[in-house]
């Protein structure tokens, strides 16, 4: 039953012996955010961060969440603009980067095209 969870982008995981099923596709965003907010040789911007230490999901709210935190996290980041041109040159659909959601970044690919 493993393998139809992970193939529909679910997988399993045991937690104190409970069985619970996660959206890989949102742990992966997650993982990628944490992975981001770690400076390295091609982002070294990143060390100066104001999201770096902050819950990922703040920055991948759910469809019916209000993404104003991760929002107002980004307008008094110093380096929202490298975030962004990060985002958009890395095709980021999900989550905020650079103070833009996925909308305003599909907008914004749609009027440079």
């Amino acid at each position: 039953m493993t393998g139809d969870y992970e193939s529909k982008g679910f997988a399993r995981v045991r937690v104190k012996g409970t069985l619970f099923s996660a959206d890989t596709s949102y742990i992966r965003m997650e993982n990628e955010m944490t992975a981001f907010m770690n400076q390295d040789e091609d982002r070294p911007w990143a060390a100066r961060a104001e999201c770096r230490g902050e819950d990922p999901s703040v920055f991948f709210p759910g469809t019916d969440d209000d993404p104003s935190i991760g929002l107002a996290i980004c307008a008094r980041c110093p380096v929202r603009q490298e975030c962004l041109d990060y985002a958009i040159e890395a095709r980021e659909r999900y989550g905020i980067w650079g103070g833009t959601t996925e909308r305003q970044r599909r907008r914004m690919a749609r009027r440079i095209a």
